[in-house]
């Protein structure tokens, strides 16, 4: 099939999807007339677009953690611990890494192993090898929204299997998944989505919203660039909503530098919204979230609560409508479910003492929010003329010319020059703009405020630096 961002006939959609579930047995218990009338039964408390929807209205932020375990038994003790000891409003249904590289038969040997050993063997839920019964027993038996998080070129028989059993919301993306891989082309990943994210659409058009979380992407994940997070999203949320995809949850990964932080998760709000108005999607609904810092973690946990507590402080400050809740265990293996639901409390307990605060207006805010417009309408446009107005070629065409260049990413697609570093107040310059198509001006000013940085800490070694960053300002 050619490709090009147009929406799936009936036709394509159905015959592909026949495809989809034939590639494992437990696929043959899926039907679009079973999705529609299990997700028609589902209770509201169980779809988390109610859920954002109320926290919108509210100004509630909700918390959200990552977690998950091999079998039903284990996954069922673990989420419901966070729904009732963390307070979690949203649970998360991880695939484990060899569902998500579609290999189904080491996920079954896996899950034995886990069970004859009595603890889990693998790094995540199984969706499906356990099938529609075992995740509908899973989905029954919390009492919130269940999300699938599955980071993968190729997620499309677990999401279905998922939705079919009641799960309310999605988690990745084509260009987000495929920067993430060493595996994946960029062209394949799309193709792949479309049927994803024309499933969700065609609920959508039945009335039954699913929530689509996208994210940003950054292999230096504490030095994530705001511009580049903000493109990514864009151009997933476009891909989507060509689909049908309607209820789009936008993420900014947060580096813990207030002022740059904040103006990345304005700009990622606004621009999400103008881009779809420009493209005719003005129906679609957008929510936001912020990921904890996502670099390197100290291994002493009062350190680390700081650094979640710092994160929580600037969602809150962000008004966004759900963090993505990271461990304070991070820095020393896989975390506890005590752990998870600790750092639940603590974001809990850090986002409700600041629920009526505001943060000032700031001039340095304003600053740093018309920096990412600029550059994220330049990239953009770029990726508008390669593909003729087409976001599917445009992309694919943008990543392979560098006009799209994510730091520290394995897929071989991506041409790798571009490099970050923060300055003396934190925030994320380009050490090496690569072939971003920005201005002069934009690049002359990164290029300042990396010399000035290099010039009072007495680097000798950009390269020492930008590594001291990635550590999460640790040397060696």
């Amino acid at each position: 099939m050619e490709l090009r961002n147009e929406r799936w006939d009936e036709k394509t959609f159905k015959e592909t999807m026949k495809e989809v579930l034939a590639m494992y047995p437990t696929g043959k218990a899926v039907t679009l007339d079973r999705i529609l009338e299990y997700q028609k039964g589902l209770p509201p408390r169980r779809r988390a677009s109610n859920l954002y929807d109320e926290a919108r209205k509210t100004g509630r932020i909700m918390v959200h953690p990552r977690a998950g375990v091999a079998t039903i038994e284990g996954m069922i003790d673990l989420l419901t611990y966070l729904q009732d000891e963390g307070g979690a409003d949203i649970l998360p249904m991880t695939p484990d890494t060899y569902t998500r590289r579609l290999q189904f038969d080491n996920a079954r040997k896996g899950l034995e192993e886990s069970i004859r050993l009595g603890r889990s063997m693998l790094n995540g839920f199984p969706v499906v090898e356990h099938g529609v019964p075992g995740c509908r027993r899973l989905v029954e038996a919390v009492k919130r929204p269940v999300s699938v998080r599955c980071t993968t070129g190729t997620a499309r028989l677990a999401i279905t299997i998922a939705l079919a059993s009641g799960v309310t919301e999605m988690a990745s993306a084509a260009v987000h998944c495929a920067f993430t891989l060493d595996t994946v082309p960029f062209e394949a990943a799309i193709k792949d989505w479309q049927y994803t994210e024309r499933l969700v659409g065609w609920l959508e058009e039945r009335g039954l919203p699913i929530t689509m979380e996208f994210n940003c992407v950054s292999g230096a994940s504490a030095v994530n660039p705001p511009a580049l997070a903000v493109v990514v999203n864009i151009l997933d949320v476009l891909l989507a909503a060509e689909q049908g995809v309607k209820h789009f949850c936008v993420t900014h990964y947060l580096n813990n530098t207030v002022i740059q932080d904040l103006a990345g998760i304005r700009m990622m709000g606004e621009l999400t919204r103008r881009y779809l108005d420009e493209f005719g999607y003005r129906d679609a609904v957008v929510y936001q979230s912020c990921n904890h810092w996502h670099g390197a973690y100290p291994g002493e946990v009062g350190e680390a609560f700081a650094v979640i507590d710092l994160s929580s402080v600037i969602a809150s400050y962000g008004k966004v409508n759900k963090i993505m809740v990271r461990s304070v265990e991070e820095g020393v293996g896989v975390p506890t479910r005590e752990s998870n639901a600790s750092s639940l409390r603590a974001t809990r307990h850090m986002v409700d003492m600041l629920a009526n605060q505001e943060f000032p207006h700031s001039p340095k805010v304003e600053e740093e929010a018309k920096l990412i417009e600029a550059e994220v309408k330049q990239i953009m446009d770029r990726v508008l003329d390669l593909g003729n107005g087409d976001i599917a070629i445009g992309t694919v065409k943008a990543v392979k010319s560098g006009i799209l260049d994510v730091p520290f990413t394995p897929n071989p697609e991506n041409v790798g020059k571009v490099l970050m570093v923060k300055d003396l107040n934190g925030f994320v310059r380009y050490l090496d703009p690569g072939n971003l198509p920005l201005s002069k001006e934009i690049v002359q000013f990164h290029e300042e405020k990396v010399k000035e940085r290099i010039a009072a800490e007495k680097w000798d070694d950009e390269y020492e630096m930008l590594a001291y960053d990635i550590r999460g300002g640790r040397r060696l």
